[in-house]
């Protein structure tokens, strides 16, 4: 009898162990795949470094027209409004934004995709920030930029060229650009 409760405590701390081992390992992947998400890897779909930014003419939701010509030096950002990598991405835009003190009027953020309670609310969170663009898949500055992946990230010089193309905000160089 003394043998048997002997292999059951036996086994049940052997249980245990194996949870909080799953569970550590459990969180570091979650940390590992945070790290991987926040490094800039090259992406066929994107524009690469050192393209010229490409001719488009946007009308923003309050009326504002941006062209490619203006946009120099700026910053371009495209999301979704059913992308959840859009909305993880937007506080890392935002403080990008704030932290390299960008103009307003040398940002322009498209936002793709239909009206939704989501899509107001990230519309509502660009605004002040950015001149916001809403168009469809392949709207004008959309197709300019070949626009397939959600978020994406230019950041373009005062020649209007294209220094760095991410998909995720922390991939953006932090230049002074006043």
């Amino acid at each position: 009898m003394a043998f048997l409760v002997a292999a059951v405590v036996f086994v049940g701390v052997l249980c245990a162990l194996d949870l909080v081992l799953t569970l550590a390992v459990i969180r570091r992947l979650r940390v590992h795949t945070l790290k991987l998400d926040a490094i800039s890897v090259p992406t066929p779909d994107l524009l690469p470094d050192g393209t010229a930014v490409p001719d488009f003419t946007a009308t923003g939701l309050d009326g504002e027209v941006m062209t490619g010509q203006e946009l120099r030096p700026g910053v371009l950002a495209f999301f979704s409004t059913t992308c959840r990598a859009c909305k993880e991405q937007l506080p890392e835009f935002l403080r990008y934004l704030r932290e390299t003190d960008q103009r307003p009027d040398r940002v322009l953020a498209v936002v793709v995709g239909a009206d939704s309670p989501d899509g107001l609310e990230l519309l509502d969170s660009l605004r002040g920030t950015a001149t916001v663009v809403r168009e469809e898949l392949d709207g004008p500055v959309g197709a300019a930029f070949s626009a397939r992946i959600f978020p994406t990230f230019y950041l373009v010089d005062e020649n209007g060229i294209i220094q760095a193309g991410t998909v995720a905000a922390a991939g953006l160089a932090a230049p002074a650009m006043a």
